[in-house]
């Protein structure tokens, strides 16, 4: 477990601003050597409920999402971080359907998702997939009469698919 913020206290150097120098300070002095299992920020956000509309929990989810994004950027630059890892939890709305190329070593994957509007690229995400155990959480409703979304996947021997019945996956 790696904390990414720790108590103010441990530092023994003045703490840079602005967040990316901050990931950047904390990546380098964590041995990520044997680093295995990843949740992102905004996955784990996303899976506390059904969003929230409210201004706060916008607030928070975005913040996740860029925090994400950066470490990210800082994980790929390190040669073979990504490589290495063979367990993923995952915000996909705002990230590209073919990051999985960066991941061959990938077992088991949980994507989740916050908005409809991601739907499509979770249909290309999961057929594109080749682990062993996907999990599919889908933490939005839809407004509208929604058409039924296939999920296919010839890799994966366990599917575990969580939301809310309106979205009717088959």
């Amino acid at each position: 477990m790696i904390a990414i913020f720790p108590q103010p206290k441990a530092f023994q150097h003045a703490v840079p601003n602005g967040l990316q120098p901050l990931i950047n300070y904390q990546m380098s002095m964590l041995d990520l050597s044997r680093l295995r299992d990843l949740t992102l920020g905004a996955a784990h956000q996303a899976c506390r409920g059904n969003p929230c509309t409210c201004r706060r929990c916008k607030s928070d989810l975005a913040a996740a999402r860029q925090f994400d994004l950066l470490l990210w950027r800082q994980l790929s630059d390190q040669q073979g971080l990504l490589k290495q890892l063979t367990s993923l939890e995952v915000l996909i709305d705002d990230l590209d359907p073919y990051f999985l190329e960066e991941l061959p070593n990938l077992h088991t994957l949980t994507l989740v998702i916050a908005t409809s509007a991601a739907l499509p690229k979770l249909e290309k995400i999961v057929a594109i997939a080749k682990v062993s155990e996907l999990s599919v959480m889908a933490m939005c409703v839809v407004g509208r009469k929604p058409s039924a979304r296939l999920l296919s996947n010839s890799s994966a021997k366990r599917l575990h698919v969580r939301g809310p019945c309106d979205l009717q996956f088959h």
